[in-house]
């Protein structure tokens, strides 16, 4: 079984030993191009689910990206494997209250969190996957899917400079040429790009004519600390989404984050979590835009 603890545990320690050996990569490179899936409604998991079901699927050795509850395998006529063991994923929302504090009464916001037992459909008997046509997927239909969604987000994007970075000053997405994106041992030069388009349109959300983030005043800040976990989450999430293998290599100027939430995440488990579902609301803005604009060109 594998938990909240469990996870933000095994992504410190994975962090710390790439540290330590020079060798760092992203811990979440772990949930790849296949999105878990509920077997039952043929919906996607998200959020922190999607880390922790890609973490539970890599460590038990899982090939199906399936899932569902015990009640609901049971509902479409299979059952789970004897001695098996489930994994628990996270429901929740987002909670208000009030408090006095020094006498003024101060709003505050809570996350009610609840549990959920998982098995994998390679626990599982009595049960096939739906017959899905073969299709074989290109480079260039990567790069077709990935551009008219990357246009349709109306997030300006200009090709210039030597690094990648979102100005919130003049609202704009900053990306070097891409000629200057090279293809490494485990990712094309095209993933590369869209790992790091993702990561910056992730930077982008926050702004204060989106979903309104607090971006942190100087590096070394928490909040700077975790708005950069929330980018690259929101990167893996929409890598994903789009079934591109987030393979790239760590940028240069992300590594000096890691001790920051090394040390975050040791102060506050919870954080990740936080982290995960303030990504997976950028995701949810992200799609949202751009299938509204998808509509309107189609009308």
């Amino acid at each position: 079984m594998i938990n909240l603890h469990d996870l933000t545990n095994n992504i410190i320690k994975s962090i710390e030993e790439g540290v330590e050996s020079n060798n760092w990569t992203k811990p979440w490179r772990v949930i790849g191009g296949d999105r878990p899936v509920n077997a039952q409604t043929g919906k996607f998991y998200k959020g922190m689910n999607i880390l922790i079901l890609g973490f539970a699927g890599d460590r038990k050795g899982y090939s199906s990206p399936y899932w569902a509850g015990l009640r609901q395998w049971n509902r479409i006529g299979a059952r789970v494997k004897k001695y098996e063991k489930h994994t628990k994923i996270i429901f929740g929302e987002m909670k208000t209250s009030e408090k006095e504090v020094d006498g003024e009464t101060q709003e505050y916001s809570f996350f009610m969190r609840k549990t959920l037992r998982v098995f994998n459909a390679d626990q599982i008997l009595g049960w096939k996957p739906p017959e899905v046509e073969e299709l074989e997927i290109t480079d260039d239909m990567y790069i077709t899917v990935c551009e008219e969604f990357a246009e349709n987000t109306q997030i300006t994007t200009k090709w210039v400079g030597q690094r990648a970075c979102f100005i919130p000053s003049i609202n704009e997405v900053h990306l070097p040429p891409r000629e200057l994106f090279l293809s490494t041992k485990d990712g094309t030069a095209a993933y590369n790009v869209y790992s790091t388009w993702f990561h910056e349109f992730g930077h982008a959300t926050g702004h204060e004519s989106r979903l309104n983030r607090k971006f942190g005043k100087k590096f070394g800040d928490t909040q700077y600390a975790i708005e950069e976990l929330v980018a690259e989450l929101t990167s893996a999430f929409l890598c994903a989404q789009f079934g591109i293998a987030d393979r790239t290599e760590p940028r240069q100027d992300h590594l000096k984050y890691l001790n920051s939430w090394v040390k975050m995440m040791k102060d506050q488990p919870a954080i990740l979590l936080a982290c995960a579902s303030q990504a997976q609301k950028a995701v949810d803005y992200l799609n949202e835009t751009s299938q509204e604009k998808s509509r309107q060109e189609a009308a």
